[in-house]
């Protein structure tokens, strides 16, 4: 198997796992703490390693970047912390376990939608962008969600009856967001 050398980081690694590359924890990492700093070059269409940040904009970090093997979990590790730009433990990560976001909280229609293998209790089968979620998906992800999906969301499911879709006063806390199962992703 070929590898691809990643750029240094003391807190994860490049593993080879079931579901292809995949990072890991080199080392425990407590909650709250930044994972990884999420950067890279503004592109106008998806790629399958870029994170869309807003209507047609999407940054994509260089080949070696450890966020291009940050894997899906509907059942995450870490989640985006938009203020920082960085990605964020939501819980404890032990030496070893996988790192890995909700591809839904910065997606809207993703370019490679796939089947998740997560195996949490709350996987949600096919994972293709915020778009096609259900109001309980939304809701439990709100607080993670990317300010541009926020503004998405809110526009594309206001009515009359319902100003508001959901809630979003929790943002960024991580005890609102529980994970369960083992959190590895696909």
């Amino acid at each position: 198997m070929n590898y691809i050398a990643i750029a240094s980081s003391s807190k994860v690694t490049l593993m080879s796992s079931s579901c292809g590359l995949s990072l890991s924890a080199t080392r425990d990492i407590a909650l709250g703490e930044v994972v990884l700093p999420l950067f890279g070059e503004p592109i106008a269409k998806p790629s399958r390693y870029s994170i869309q940040i807003g209507e047609n904009l999407h940054l994509e970090g260089p080949p070696e970047s450890p966020t291009n093997y940050i894997n899906h979990s509907c059942n995450p590790s870490c989640y985006i912390n938009w203020s920082s730009m960085s990605f964020v433990s939501l819980s404890q990560i032990s030496a070893g376990e996988a790192i890995t976001y909700h591809y839904s909280t910065s997606e809207w229609d993703m370019k490679e939608k796939f089947r998740c293998r997560c195996g949490s209790e709350s996987c949600l089968g096919t994972i293709n962008g915020a778009k096609y979620l259900k109001p309980k998906d939304l809701e439990t992800i709100s607080p993670y969600l990317s300010p541009f999906l926020l503004s998405k969301i809110s526009i594309a499911s206001m009515t009359p009856d319902n100003p508001r879709p959901f809630s979003v006063e929790h943002r960024h806390q991580p005890s609102t967001y529980t994970p369960t199962g083992d959190g590895n992703g696909d």
